[in-house]
């Protein structure tokens, strides 16, 4: 058996279970080794792009609890780089780089 928690601040941490299942099965040891080598890649310092590297970057963490704050709201890319203080060009290319995404999709 292997347990564990994930500790978040609380601004992030309603984002992250909202995106949950309520339920999980993991069967088999192979899935769970898979899934704690996911979990520990997430961690790393160099983490790959994603939902987590972009909840801890400080400027694109801003524009993401916006969105996700509102999901109805018509964002335009203009309107979150003004939440992250980044130029539209700038705030473009640093959430392609943090989150693996365009910030519209």
């Amino acid at each position: 058996m292997l347990g564990g928690y994930f500790m978040f601040e609380p601004t992030d941490a309603a984002l992250l279970v909202s995106l949950l299942p309520a339920l999980i099965h993991v069967r088999g040891a192979e899935r769970l080794s898979t899934l704690v080598r996911l979990v520990a890649e997430e961690t790393r310092e160099d983490t790959p792009p994603g939902l987590l590297r972009g909840l801890s970057d400080a400027r694109i963490s801003l524009a993401m609890r916006k969105m996700h704050g509102d999901p109805a709201s018509p964002w335009t890319v203009e309107e979150l780089a003004l939440e992250a203080a980044l130029s539209r060009s700038a705030f473009f290319d640093h959430f392609m780089r943090i989150v693996g995404l365009a910030p519209m999709e």
